[in-house]
């Protein structure tokens, strides 16, 4: 069974060309622009800043840029978020993951079949979450 798992991981890898790799940020793309954009509502903007500082910043940072992504109505940036916010635990960040999970879900399954994730998927990440909280302590 390993053997053929790294059989398929491979033939995956040897799939993949460089041109397929997508470097981030991007030349041109201009931090400052982003950021002004993200704060003014610009969703994608917010998820591209959101992302540049998953890479490029501080715990703290990241966790920012994921609530102006989430706050600007972003389903990856709410998902992001909530999962930066189970890292962190608490009973309070645990709260907050589950009811972002739960969002992610409702904004999933509003916008129909078809979106590459499955509304199950969803589902599934919610129940993982309260699961993780309750065992922690952090009921809700």
């Amino acid at each position: 069974m390993r053997t053929l798992v790294l059989v398929i991981a491979a033939a995956a890898l040897a799939a993949c060309t460089t041109e397929e790799i997508i470097p981030f940020p991007p030349k041109g793309w201009d931090r400052e622009k982003a950021e002004a954009a993200a704060l003014a509502g610009d969703v994608q903007a917010s998820n591209e800043v959101a992302y540049y500082y998953e890479t490029h910043g501080t715990p703290a940072e990241q966790l920012r840029w994921y609530r102006v992504s989430a706050e600007a109505g972003s389903a990856t940036g709410m998902q992001l978020l909530a999962l930066a916010l189970e890292r962190q635990g608490g009973r309070t960040a645990c709260a907050e993951a589950i009811e972002l999970h739960r969002k992610v879900a409702v904004i999933r399954e509003s916008e129909g079949p078809g979106r590459g994730r499955t509304h199950a998927a969803d589902a599934d990440r919610l129940e993982a979450t309260r699961a993780e909280c309750e065992a922690r302590g952090a009921r809700r």
